[in-house]
């Protein structure tokens, strides 16, 4: 299913470089999901649900693979235990992350909206474009 993806993901924007892609994940105990866009404001895919496994790894996985040409950044909430295996995954696969502090997306998502309209996958559009506007700061690997 083309969502877009090959027309962005390989192809140079009008600054002559390639856009950088930032993945917002809502994190949840067996789902996660997911929101793509770019430092240009391009939506590149506008929501993807993903099992929190194995299986639902691997759709990621195709998603960040589509998306690695121009660079990737992922952000999500600091879950706790809910977001082991997803960083697991991701620090495995060779991406690095950023957790964002629940505080901060919370007072983002009230400095963009005065409605109290709260879906998983709103919110995983508010941790792409929130990745966007803050200092990307990547988390450190543990050494295994």
């Amino acid at each position: 299913m083309d969502r877009g993806i090959a027309r962005t993901a390989g192809a140079e924007n009008f600054f002559g470089r390639l856009p950088m892609n930032y993945f917002g994940i809502d994190i949840s105990k067996y789902k996660h999901d997911c929101f793509i866009i770019t430092d240009l404001g391009e939506v590149i895919n506008e929501g993807f649900s993903f099992d929190n496994s194995a299986e639902g790894f691997a759709v990621l996985q195709l998603e960040l693979q589509n998306c690695k040409h121009g660079g990737v950044r992922i952000g999500f909430e600091a879950t706790g235990n809910y977001a082991v295996n997803l960083k697991n995954f991701l620090e495995k696969s060779g991406f690095d992350y950023m957790e964002i502090n629940p505080f901060l997306i919370k007072e983002f998502i009230k400095s963009k909206s005065l409605r109290k309209t709260k879906t998983d996958k709103l919110d995983a559009k508010y941790f792409s474009t929130l990745s966007i506007t803050r200092s990307y700061r990547q988390h450190e690997f543990s050494v295994v």
